[in-house]
């Protein structure tokens, strides 16, 4: 089973050992070990902490929007690794979506593809009037300046897919309605590696 069947499925079932953070200190866990393996690997120092920043953003999001309340299950998928100098890491939760989390704080929001579109162009969290967390528009920020790659969001039936790098007045233009509609949050990113000289 892929991240993406396993966000689609009615049925919950718990992803695969290796993969699977439970809980936010597995999560952390995982996740504090991302920086210092690229650094071994020789990827720029930098390019390191903005790639982390971004994998942190979103997985600490599949948290902080959905505890201790999840739909089924709790945690997410949380999968990375290099080849060939691109770096594949997938998060996915069975939480809420996005929709779900902004519509409180929003109540203008309707649909799963304007929701998105506010998170990526807006900073405002689903946990106001809390201060937490840096957006997803930090995200679009960041891999605004990152040359090569591509970038997959889903929430629900949005669906953003974009080239890197993001080019932030085209955010609407990005986001289109997915085939498949799936419960919470799928993101696959793809991106080239920045090597040290």
């Amino acid at each position: 089973m892929t991240a993406f069947e396993w966000a689609k499925t009615e049925t919950p079932t718990e992803p695969p050992a290796e993969f699977y953070c439970k809980t936010s200190d597995v999560w952390q866990g995982r996740f504090t070990k991302v920086a210092p393996l690229l650094i071994k690997q020789g990827v720029d120092h930098k390019f390191a902490a903005l790639i982390t920043a971004v994998i942190g953003e979103l997985g600490d999001n599949c948290f902080a929007h959905n505890s201790p309340n999840w739909i089924d299950l709790p945690g997410c998928w949380f999968q990375w690794a290099v080849d060939a100098g691109e770096l594949q890491c997938i998060i996915a939760d069975r939480g809420r979506g996005i929709f779900s989390s902004l519509k409180r704080v929003r109540p203008e929001l309707h649909t799963d593809s304007e929701a998105l579109l506010v998170a990526l162009t807006e900073r405002v969290s689903g946990r106001a009037p809390e201060k937490r967390g840096n957006g997803l528009k930090f995200a679009v920020d960041a891999l605004h300046s990152i040359a090569v790659g591509s970038v997959l969001l889903q929430s629900g039936t949005a669906r953003m897919g974009a080239e890197l790098p993001l080019d932030q007045s085209r955010i609407e233009a990005y986001i289109g309605v997915a085939e498949m509609p799936l419960r919470g949050v799928y993101c696959e990113l793809h991106i080239q590696m920045k090597y040290e000289n």
